[in-house]
């Protein structure tokens, strides 16, 4: 009923909502806000705006604990379905620090996991990312995770009423991009929800549901390359569950492959086929990563431009997701991915040609096209100005602060965790 609410029902339920100190209309009107950021980005906007997610935030100070579940799925669904403008709003509003709170919560892991869920998909916005990391909520979410058990949580679900058919098609689908996400949280997170409804889905038998959304090939992708034992774990529960085959973690040192780790790749990325002239030529992990387009349609015989499209599309996940330290003494890799994660592709590139971070500010952008091979030239603008900010940017001292020092107390059960 969420379309007739949203319709003709908001503003009695935003007004039901000014009521906050009433603990069984909380109970109620909670409950339904809960649903009701579920419905569209715009709805999701005039709750913000006229003071929705302001009840929710105030609720989560509350202890009771029907109150709290539905305040941590509000949150949640506000992150998931509100789109990345409601997502600005939420930060605005503080809404990654009262999720601080919720993901210490004793008396449901249900309100934990929904807030940890409602934070990692904050993260994942690029725009806000620094501000939530700043929060500190992030770094719960792993070890919480890591102390779950995916299908005790299934069992919960089938006996709730709320969840009993375990999430739609058009949930789990909103789940992939979390898995594709470059954060370690997102993936683990992302990876338990869909352990949890393969389990569900299993005894339903709609397995094949994963294939539709898209999940199996990112599931796969966390298995192969996530250094997460946690994340990598339950990627591969999953990936049972519904029947599919579980590959081999590809070792990250890919400078130094032998030719026998290149073919165990290409096995896995599904090139079997050109697994013999890969072997004739002896390609080893350094040449895998210098490989061109010329090379592999006239060497390779990888004629086909879509094949060689796929292929390529394969080795640039390979590059990003390498460890390059054996070579890489400035750390050049890490700061690539802090201007953006992809860009750790590059890292060889510049490694064979010699340069590392100490050097990078005096290469020139066609230095970086022609030696280093960086095609697109937006990357090529970004990668060059970030290392010319990082030569010129002033080093901050410390000053002494002039105001009040302010001291705070916590109780003795949970003041460890909460410090």
């Amino acid at each position: 009923h969420r379309d007739r609410i949203a319709r003709i029902g908001l503003g009695v339920i935003l007004n039901l909502a000014k009521e906050r100190d009433v603990p069984q209309l909380a109970q109620s009107v909670s409950g339904i806000l809960e649903h009701m950021f579920k419905h569209t980005e715009e709805t999701c906007f005039h709750l913000i705006s006229d003071g929705g997610l302001d009840a929710i935030l105030y609720w989560c100070r509350w202890t009771d604990p029907v109150v709290l579940r539905h305040c941590a799925m509000a949150l949640a669904n506000c992150a998931m379905y509100g789109g990345q403008a409601n997502q600005r709003l939420m930060i605005e509003k503080r809404a990654a620090e009262w999720l601080f709170p919720l993901v210490f919560s004793k008396d449901d892991e249900l309100i934990r996991l929904h807030a940890c869920l409602a934070i990692t998909v904050l993260a994942t916005n690029k725009e806000i990312e620094k501000e939530v990391e700043r929060s500190g909520t992030l770094a719960l979410v792993e070890p919480f995770i890591a102390s779950l058990d995916p299908e005790q949580f299934a069992c919960e679900m089938l006996d709730s009423s709320d969840n009993s058919q375990g999430r739609t098609a058009e949930d789990l689908q909103r789940l992939v991009p979390l898995l594709d996400s470059s954060r370690m949280e997102a993936q683990c997170i992302a990876a338990f929800y869909l352990c949890t409804e393969a389990a569900i889905k299993t005894r339903q038998r709609k397995t094949q549901i994963f294939s539709e959304i898209g999940a199996t090939q990112s599931l796969k992708r966390i298995v192969c390359y996530s250094t997460s034992s946690t994340t990598s774990s339950l990627a591969k529960r999953v990936l049972r569950m519904v029947g599919e085959e579980v590959p081999r973690r590809i070792l990250p040192t890919v400078p130094n492959w032998k030719s026998c780790e290149v073919q165990t790749w290409l096995q896995q990325i599904g090139f079997n086929k050109y697994c013999q002239r890969f072997l004739d030529h002896q390609v080893d992990g350094d040449i895998l990563l210098r490989l061109t387009e010329q090379e592999l349609q006239e060497d390779l015989g990888m004629d086909s431009s879509i094949t060689r499209k796929r292929f390529f599309r394969e080795l640039t996940e390979l590059k990003t997701f390498a460890n390059y330290s054996t070579c890489d003494r400035s750390n050049l890799a890490d700061w690539l991915g802090g201007i953006d994660p992809k860009f750790r592709q590059y890292t060889y590139n510049l490694l064979t040609c010699g340069i590392n971070r100490n050097f990078l500010h005096r290469v020139t952008e066609q230095q970086l096209q022609e030696d280093c091979h960086i095609h697109t030239g937006f990357h090529r603008v970004r990668i060059l100005t970030a290392a010319r900010e990082t030569l010129h940017s002033p080093i901050t001292l410390q000053t002494t602060s002039n105001g009040t020092d302010v001291f705070i107390s916590y109780r003795r059960s949970t003041g460890s965790q909460l410090a």
